[in-house]
């Protein structure tokens, strides 16, 4: 099944995405969204890996990084989906590779938006 959406993804011009075994991405903005409060710009001090063949999630700063089982998957409209199960956490690639990570740290949610290559 995941073969057809990868070779789907191909055909819709995602192939880089479908592809790559390694993905690095790159956040160009960042956002804290708070209860009750307007969301805010936040430091660009993380970057992620994602290995889509092992299925390994790695958020990375400058002390290192930190790995996750990831589960991927690929939808109609060609989109790269990862999940972190249990720990708040997904990301959206798009067919063009902009991406946008969310995650969930109690009632805060931080919103990450970039490119992943």
């Amino acid at each position: 099944m995941i073969a057809r959406l990868l070779a789907l993804g191909l055909l819709l011009g995602c192939s880089a995405i479908a592809e790559a075994k390694t993905l690095k991405c790159s956040w160009s903005q960042k956002q804290q969204c708070a209860p009750g409060q307007a969301c805010r710009s936040a430091p660009l001090d993380l970057y992620a890996k994602i290995d889509l063949q092992k299925r390994k999630y790695k958020r990375c700063d400058r002390r290192g990084c930190d790995t996750y089982d990831a589960t991927v998957q690929v939808d109609r409209a060609a989109f790269t989906n990862i999940d972190l199960p249990g720990l708040g956490l997904f990301v959206k690639i798009g067919p063009d590779q902009r991406a946008t990570e969310v995650v969930s740290f109690g009632n805060v949610i931080m919103v990450s938006q970039g490119w992943c290559r």
